[in-house]
């Protein structure tokens, strides 16, 4: 390798190295990704010569992977390489073909079968581990696996279970096995299958009351941490050796198909830490349980609520009854969700996170624990009692509330109809959001956020950090802002402070009053009508243009992105020296001046052709799928040190190195 070599760093994920080990070890500057698993795993050679120089200078390689249409298509090029590791997505007489020439390399395949089949594997010598996921019907589908070795394993995945079937395939197989199922499977299916191949090891996410679940008979993988049990199962003599034998303390529970008026489940000597009662039609249900359960969720009517003397968490979805039963001490946490008959609630004094929404016939609280950091009451016809200090409230569709307390930091208020208490003293609140809000509302001064939607009497005095106005309601009266977010509206004026400006689907009249935009460091202009030209940009450093004319751009900006513009040409500032491109899909060439130092482009897809200056130092261009390569003239102007980054081509085209 010459040293000129050693400086460049990737070309379309061809990489320049001697070994294997080389790639793993070398690291990239301002280049995140995992090399050596983006190279193996996730190939993208979009033309021979980048397949076959990569290949030449990792002479070590013994091992590649990559998906079949890969391997297909460049076969010539890998025909030393001594194993491989695929993946095929559809099967059809060409994958088949090509299957059989590389088997005896083959030692991992993935295949996914989506249409009738035929094939048997035979002369895969080497293949290690294969996984089947079927995605269609069973009954037209022959595999014959007698030919592979008995050290290998084959992982057999289907949605459909017909026992017939199932051991038909199964008798041809010597290796290991192992079934995956996502639905129900009984145990009759497995003590059949089990008659043919003693062996087989069935894993899935649910199971019934007759599974005998010990671990080396059916394994469970747990949804969100939480292994899934029929709720029957639970009283079995096997539950508790089955739970144990996982280590994982959490549990969720569904209604198995046997039909019961009632059922009593006792887990009082088990070590569950969380439980879950799935959202489906239970019988009537008494829950006894461990004193130890630290978080609970009941998301069916019909199940009766323990008394737990170390519950930290309780969900309660759907709940029937007027009235709870008494709550933990130790509560911190309490979410009461569309229980529409509750007509009393006492929170627990050490509460710190609640949420109360849809409780219809709920009258009022009487009082809320000083503890309280997170309140949510959404859809609730109740007075707000006094808060004293909670940091985050989220009211909506209630009557009304006493006082905001100081501690708050953040506030959303919707569909309040009577007069809201002052809001000034709130020195802490830094996000404030009002959504239907017909009182007189005057803001603290310190807030720094504020979202308005169809609040007219919001007093905006004085100056606030980010302002943003929804859905074509009403604007007020603009204070000194500096981020200004506008949807679907018809503007009167711009603050003079604005250093942000994000403009959805708006309107500039003649008549509305633009300042000179002195401090505008960000424009975004979405599918706007702009009947007056915005003044000259002379600090702006990023400008975004979807569907809407640009606005004039000072000669002085050194640093500048732009994104979705709709330009066939761009003439740059003469002083820009760094400039990123996201999206000019009209964009086909690029006047550069003579300072540009970074150049990044990033899915550009009419861009053809660039012409580097001399002073280029840093360039990186991915997804552009029109360009034409560089050549190796312009290759050589870049520094030692500095960064090539060239990715995600079309095919027939490639790079010169210098």
């Amino acid at each position: 390798m010459t040293c000129k070599l050693e400086r460049c760093f990737l070309l379309n994920i061809a990489f320049y190295f001697e070994t294997v080990q080389d790639l793993i070890t070398l690291s990239f500057v301002s280049h995140q990704c995992d090399l050596f698993g983006l190279f193996l795993k996730n190939p993208n050679f979009n033309n021979e010569l980048e397949l076959k120089r990569c290949l030449k200078y990792m002479k070590n390689l013994q091992t590649f992977e990559a998906p079949m249409t890969v391997l297909s298509r460049f076969h010539y090029l890998h025909r030393h390489i001594l194993r491989f590791i695929s993946s095929v997505e559809e099967i059809n007489s060409n994958v088949f073909s090509y299957l059989k020439l590389i088997k005896s390399q083959l030692v991992e395949l993935s295949i996914v079968v989506t249409e009738p089949v035929s094939f048997k594997f035979e002369g895969f010598v080497n293949l290690k581990k294969l996984h089947i996921n079927v995605a269609c019907s069973l009954e037209e589908i022959k595999l014959d696996f007698s030919d592979i070795s008995y050290d290998s394993l084959i992982i057999f995945e289907t949605l459909q279970y017909n026992i017939n079937q199932i051991l038909s395939i199964i008798q041809t197989i010597k290796g290991k096995l192992i079934i995956k199922f996502s639905d129900i499977i009984n145990e009759i299916t497995i003590a059949k299958c089990r008659s043919i191949k003693k062996d087989i090891k069935f894993i899935g996410y649910r199971n019934d009351l007759y599974i005998s679940l010990i671990k080396t008979t059916c394994v469970l993988e747990p949804i969100y941490y939480h292994l899934t049990f029929a709720i029957d199962f639970v009283g079995t003599e096997h539950f508790s050796k089955v739970f144990n034998n996982y280590l994982i303390p959490f549990v969720a529970l569904y209604p198995s198909q046997i039909e019961h008026d009632s059922i009593l489940l006792d887990l009082r000597d088990e070590e569950i830490y969380s439980l879950q009662i799935l959202p489906e039609d239970f019988p009537l249900t008494q829950l006894l349980l461990p004193t130890s359960l630290l978080s609970l969720s009941i998301e069916s009517p019909s199940v009766e609520i323990p008394l737990l003397p170390n519950l930290l968490e309780l969900t309660l979805i759907h709940f029937q009854p007027n009235v709870l039963p008494q709550l933990p001490m130790t509560l911190t946490s309490l979410n009461v969700i569309d229980c529409p008959h509750l007509s009393e609630l006492e929170i627990p004094p050490q509460t710190r996170n609640l949420c109360l929404r849809s409780l219809t016939s709920l009258n009022h609280l009487h009082s809320l624990p000083d503890t309280l950091q997170f309140c949510f009451i959404e859809h609730c016809e109740i007075d707000i009692p006094l808060l004293l200090d909670v940091k985050e409230l989220h009211l909506s569709d209630c009557l009304s509330i006493q006082e905001f307390p100081d501690s708050i930091t953040r506030l959303f208020l919707s569909n309040i109809n009577s007069p809201l208490p002052p809001l000034t003293h709130l020195s802490l609140l830094n996000e404030l959001t009002l959504f239907s809000i017909p009182s007189f509302v005057e803001l603290p001064p310190t807030l720094n956020k504020i979202i308005i939607k169809d609040s007219p009497n919001v007093h905006l005095s004085h100056p606030i950090l980010s302002i943003s106005i929804p859905f074509g309601d009403t604007i007020p009266k603009l204070p000194f802002v500096y981020e200004l977010t506008i949807n679907a509206n018809t503007l009167n004026e711009i603050p003079e402070s604005i250093t942000s400006l994000q403009l959805n689907g708006c309107v500039i009249e003649e008549y509305t009053i633009l300042p000179e935009f002195k401090n505008l460091l960000q424009l975004t202009l979405s599918r706007c009508v702009l009947k007056k030209q915005f003044p000259l940009m002379t600090c702006l450093t990023y400008l975004n243009c979807n569907k809407t004319e640009p606005p004039p751009i000072s000669d002085s900006i050194k640093n500048l992105s732009l994104a979705f513009l709709s330009l066939e040409q761009l003439q740059l500032p003469s002083s820009l020296t760094s400039l990123r491109l996201f999206r000019l899909n009209l964009l086909s060439n690029i006047k550069f001046n003579s300072s540009i130092e970074k150049l990044d482009v990033q899915h550009c897809s009419s861009l053809r052709s660039l012409n580097l200056p001399t002073t280029i130092s840093e360039l990186s261009i991915s997804n552009c799928v029109n360009f034409v390569p560089l050549n190796t003239e312009e290759l050589t102007n870049l520094p030692y040190g500095e960064q090539l980054s060239l990715k995600s081509f079309p095919r027939n085209q490639c790079f010169q190195l210098p």
